[in-house]
């Protein structure tokens, strides 16, 4: 019996699954667990700057391939407490704290004043 593409199209939808999401979502997302030890005093900076305090350990942080159909996004706050960055940024202090003040926030907007006083706009 030969195998025709109905064989292996539910395996190759099963691992692009794996590496891509839906639109605006990051592709392929790894753990980032622990996060790096900086995080803690980046989340201190982001709470102060915002008035809202929450355990950090409540916040999930992802690293990331990229996004889908957002090529030149560096980071991506996802509710309720998902935290996406590319992997080459996952030390990247502006990108890392922007997503932060997202998740304290609980929202996807850039009216807070914090993006600009913490200099992370």
């Amino acid at each position: 019996m030969t195998c025709s593409s109905r064989c292996w199209n539910p395996l190759v939808l099963a691992l692009a699954g794996t590496f891509v999401a839906p639109q605006g979502r990051p592709v392929g997302p790894a753990p980032l667990d622990p996060p790096p030890p900086q995080y803690a005093s980046w989340w201190q900076e982001a709470q102060a700057c915002t008035g809202r305090r929450a355990s950090m350990r409540s916040t999930h942080f992802w690293t990331a391939l990229g996004f889908l159909n957002y090529p030149s996004e560096t980071g991506l706050w996802s509710a309720p407490h998902d935290i996406y960055v590319l992997t080459v940024d996952r030390l990247d202090r502006n990108v890392v704290i922007h997503e932060m003040v997202h998740d304290l926030l609980q929202r996807g907007d850039h009216d807070s004043s914090c993006f600009t006083e913490l200099d992370v706009g």
